[in-house]
């Protein structure tokens, strides 16, 4: 069974997805379209706390990809508030991995 990424309780199926890129980089040209080979999505929630997340392997590239978001000084300011609770809450405060 998979475990949650955040608390590491079990979590439970909630959908699949077949035949779905295997990747979000590098989509295949028309021309190598014949080798690409479709993954399926297993989405999950967390037992305990109710992430949803995917339950696959990460794509090779993963470490190389570049994310780029931009909040409003109230939003981080909503987010820390609502990190610090989920902390809190799941008693993670001076937890290591």
């Amino acid at each position: 069974m998979h475990k949650c990424r955040i608390c590491g309780s079990n979590t439970i199926p909630l959908l699949k997805m077949p035949n779905m890129p295997s990747r979000s980089q590098f989509f295949p040209t028309e021309e190598t379209l014949n080798l690409d080979k479709p993954t399926t999505l297993n989405i999950v929630q967390c037992s305990a706390c109710g992430l949803i997340q995917l339950n696959n392997e990460p794509v090779s590239y993963y470490k190389e990809v570049i994310r780029a978001t931009s909040v409003s000084k109230e939003m981080r300011k909503f987010r820390i508030h609502q990190l610090k609770k989920f902390i809190e809450k799941y008693r993670l405060s001076r937890k290591k991995g």
